[in-house]
């Protein structure tokens, strides 16, 4: 399959096309074809999936584009993304289908359970944006085997490297934690000791002799 020239007649499907942006996806074509067959396994899919993401790009605000210091780099992590929702699709339409049970019955989540959620968010804010990206893409049920494709990398060393940044993250909880409870702990001792005082205060006014 070849990419289309731009020419005079080209109709593009899903947008108007920027030039630069429709030549940059030409030479990124071969390697994004590749990556459609190992992930989908479906160049077609791919070849409209490219097409819509040199239109997002291309359609840009002028100065978000004036902010893209390597558009090769951007094209394609944006083709990327949308590869994995058609994977996403294809597996089933996890996502819509866990929507759809929480509008069927949301009165099944109970307080504790959004409090859960609302910590796991917390914590997920604190993971640095390549550990971030892990975790969505794991809770939206891809492997570290989906995500090395991806990320092209070893699947295993995502692992690893996931795994370390988790127990970073636990560490810095921890101290934070340790570092609250030493405050609260020096906050009552302080007190305690302003309310003897205060008690011995009372004490030697009520009897000056004393």
């Amino acid at each position: 399959m070849l990419w289309p020239a731009l020419d005079a007649g080209y109709q593009e499907e899903f947008g108007p096309v920027d030039p630069e942006v429709h030549r940059v996806a030409s030479d990124l074509w071969p390697s994004a074809e590749h990556f459609a067959l190992d992930v989908l396994h479906d160049a077609g899919a791919g070849f409209r999936l490219l097409k819509r993401a040199v239109v997002a790009v291309s359609t840009l605000p002028a100065d978000r584009r004036e902010q893209i210091h390597d558009l090769p780099a951007y094209l394609f992590r944006t083709y990327k993304r949308l590869v994995l929702a058609e994977l996403e699709k294809l597996n089933g339409h996890r996502k819509h289908d866990l929507e759809t049970r929480e509008a069927l019955h949301p009165l099944s989540i109970d307080a504790a359970e959004i409090e859960r959620q609302i910590l796991v968010a917390e914590v997920v804010h604190h993971l640095d944006p390549w550990a971030r990206e892990v975790f969505e893409n794991l809770t939206l049920g891809y492997s570290f085997e989906e995500i090395g494709r991806v990320l092209e990398a070893n699947p295993q060393v995502i692992r690893n490297r996931f795994r370390l940044a988790l127990r970073r993250l636990a560490a810095s909880i921890n101290r934070d934690s340790e570092s609250a409870t030493a405050r609260t702990t020096r906050l009552r001792r302080n007190i305690s000791e302003s309310i003897k005082r205060l008690r011995m205060m009372r004490v030697r006014r009520l009897n000056p002799s004393r």
